[in-house]
């Protein structure tokens, strides 16, 4: 599947990511925030990309991924 043109989209597919995205972006994967507690930003980067994390406990509280473009 990492190769070009190896992985192609199918109804099913498309009906999985999009379970996959709402189970990745509801309780109880994502905590709300308790601003009594510590913060903890997790980031990672490489030459294309750069992803964070905020989590309280070990729970994700948002998270962001963005591609840089070529100025970047």
């Amino acid at each position: 599947m990492l190769s070009r043109d190896n992985f192609t989209w199918t109804d099913i597919t498309v009906q999985a990511f999009d379970r996959l995205k709402t189970l990745m972006s509801s309780t109880p994967v994502m905590a709300f925030p308790n601003f009594s507690q510590n913060f903890v930003i997790e980031v990672d980067a490489s030459g294309y990309g750069i992803g964070a994390i905020l989590m309280q406990e070990s729970h994700p509280i948002t998270y962001i991924s963005e591609a840089f473009n070529k100025q970047q």
